[in-house]
């Protein structure tokens, strides 16, 4: 008797184990629907398997990352980068792209157009390792990259379509700022 109740018991812990597994796998993320609302948006975030930041803001999104409209820069072998981010001119890992005009209200003095790239050295080095006809707004302390010359008005600025920001979250970029950046909002 004694070693049929063990058995029962055994199998009981299994399908219990089992069970959990089962509901971990099934149950949504924490951020499903920002990172849902990030795709819809066309926002990517692009990059590289290799990087820490990318691996941080993945750990970030918990199960959601799966979701993220990510795109990987890096060749397999870690030597390079794809085409397809060379085409998109990312220069640094992880890259948020925002396919649509954004504001940015900065308090006065607080945003500076650092440069128009090419870097050369009598410029900010902000501009260093930026795509070239690239425009750098610092906001904050973060910066805007942007395809062309964004424009100032009433504490606002108003930047192009497809500026990006690159930093690790939350630390350079807070999960509050890409989602007031992306209209998506965290639950």
């Amino acid at each position: 008797m004694k070693k049929r109740t063990r058995y029962i018991v055994f199998f009981a812990i299994i399908a219990v184990l089992v069970a959990l597994f089962v509901w971990y796998k099934e149950a949504p993320g924490q951020y499903d629907e920002f990172a849902n609302c990030l795709k819809a948006k066309h926002v990517v975030f692009y990059g590289a398997y290799w990087c820490p930041h990318c691996q941080a803001t993945k750990k970030f999104f918990g199960k959601s990352a799966e979701l993220l409209p990510y795109v990987e820069c890096s060749t397999p072998d870690g030597s390079a980068q794809d085409q397809t981010c060379n085409d998109a001119h990312i220069t640094g890992y992880p890259t948020w792209d925002f396919p649509t005009p954004l504001t940015v209200a900065a308090s006065a003095g607080d945003a500076t157009i650092a440069c128009k790239t090419p870097y050369t050295s009598d410029q900010n080095e902000a501009c260093q390792g930026t795509a070239d006809g690239s425009w750098i707004t610092l906001i904050s302390g973060i910066p805007y990259v942007s395809p062309s010359q964004p424009t100032q008005s009433g504490g606002n600025w108003n930047l192009p379509p497809h500026t990006r920001i690159s930093g690790q979250l939350p630390d350079v970029i807070s999960p509050q700022l890409l989602s007031q950046l992306s209209e998506c909002p965290i639950k």
